[in-house]
């Protein structure tokens, strides 16, 4: 490994917290990471749409998303 470089570690998980019923809110959290360079953590929301998953939006860490009765 290069000097001064450090591999991700996880020192918390990232976590969905909230319940899975429409019109409720489900938040991300992305945990906490440490490593040089410090780790970026992106997190994908996915639908189920006629038996296929598909991308609806980035999670934004403490930013709820409420769910829609397509998505429960």
């Amino acid at each position: 490994m290069t000097a001064g470089l450090s591999p991700p570690l996880n020192h918390q998980p990232p976590t969905i917290s909230g319940s899975p019923v429409t019109g409720q809110s489900l938040t991300y959290a992305p945990g906490s990471w440490s490593g040089n360079p410090t780790p970026v953590v992106t997190a994908i929301w996915q639908i189920e749409q006629g038996g296929q998953w598909v991308a609806a939006g980035t999670a934004q860490a403490g930013v709820p998303r409420v769910l829609t009765i397509n998505e429960q």
